[in-house]
């Protein structure tokens, strides 16, 4: 149609579009059984849908309940087991100074040729231990060989004897000799 055309409306028009002709034929029974169950069908079907949509969240607030109850049950193990791990954290921490202090008493009058082989007072304290283990060993040999008191530089000097003295041993022998 031309935009510029007058369009001729009527009432007429607009009834016979907007408002459906009335049928003045009678509803056969058929169709109304029909429409009838229809009805029913689709109040039984939104009953069925109430029914699973009421179950599905009776689940979802369940599955919430048990998940509040596995969080404060979690969370009362998680406490639980962060208090044990401060006890055994303050017990480890006794049990490391303990055996710090062991191994220092005992290497405290090693020999400096020993200590510099000491992994130190921050190192593990087992590996402490088996370093002082395997050690102690080495103290024993250092303290019953005869240059223990020196070190290592060859063997231990012979205390110097004045030249009269070994003169009266050279002549002591002599006369032993002669005899």
């Amino acid at each position: 149609m031309p935009e510029n055309e007058d369009i001729n409306v009527t009432d007429d028009n607009i009834v016979d579009d907007v408002v459906p002709k009335k049928n003045p034929e009678p509803v056969p029974y058929v169709r109304f059984r029909q429409v009838v169950q229809q009805r029913r069908d689709l109040e039984t079907k939104l009953a069925t849908m109430e029914s699973a949509l009421s179950a599905a969240e009776t689940a979802k607030l369940a599955a919430a309940q048990k998940y509040d109850e596995l969080d404060t049950s979690t969370k009362a193990a998680i406490d639980s087991l962060n208090a044990k791990l401060l006890v055994d954290s303050e017990a480890l921490t006794k049990y490391k100074e303990m055996l710090t202090s062991t191994v220092d008493d005992t290497t405290k009058d090693w020999p400096d040729e020993v200590k510099i082989f000491d992994p130190g007072a921050d190192a593990d304290p087992i590996v402490r231990m088996d370093w002082a283990k395997k050690a102690e060993l080495l103290v024993a040999k250092l303290n019953s060989s005869p240059s223990a008191n020196h070190s290592g530089m060859g063997q231990k000097p012979l205390p110097k004897q004045s030249v009269p003295e070994a003169r009266d041993v050279k002549s002591e022998v002599d006369v032993k000799r002669s005899f």
